[in-house]
């Protein structure tokens, strides 16, 4: 068996800006993206967000208005209820009138806890 010594790697900076900010939208508890859908021609972005007792507990829900534009918060906290930590579907409806979001939440005894759907309504 032919073995190879193991690489080593140094960290380089680039001397690049991210254009759309750090990581995880800035918030190192942003784990990863659950779902991502287009409504009303911008991104939807939702994200498992691991942190707890903060006031950004939640998963969090992001909107790109153009491909240049950083990600604007829409909702830190889960959609109003801090115990939703990720945004796990998006879904536009056919009349465009509105996002329904499914919700990821672990807390099923809790008061109010439990998977759930929400629906987002377009704001003139």
């Amino acid at each position: 068996m032919h073995r190879t010594a193991p690489h080593t790697f140094t960290m380089t900076s680039t001397g690049w800006t991210p254009l759309y900010g750090k990581s995880g939208f800035n918030n190192p508890k942003n784990e990863y993206i659950w779902q991502m859908a287009v409504f009303d021609n911008r991104l939807f972005v939702g994200t498992f967000d691991s942190s707890f007792g903060t006031p950004e507990t939640g998963g969090d829900l992001w909107r790109f208005d153009s491909p240049d534009s950083r990600a604007l918060n829409e909702n830190y906290q889960g959609l109003g209820d801090t115990n939703n930590y990720g945004i796990r579907a998006m879904e536009g409806l056919d009349d465009a009138t509105g996002l329904i979001v499914g919700m990821a939440n672990p807390s099923n005894l809790a008061v109010g806890g439990g998977w759930e759907l929400r629906r987002l309504k377009k704001t003139p």
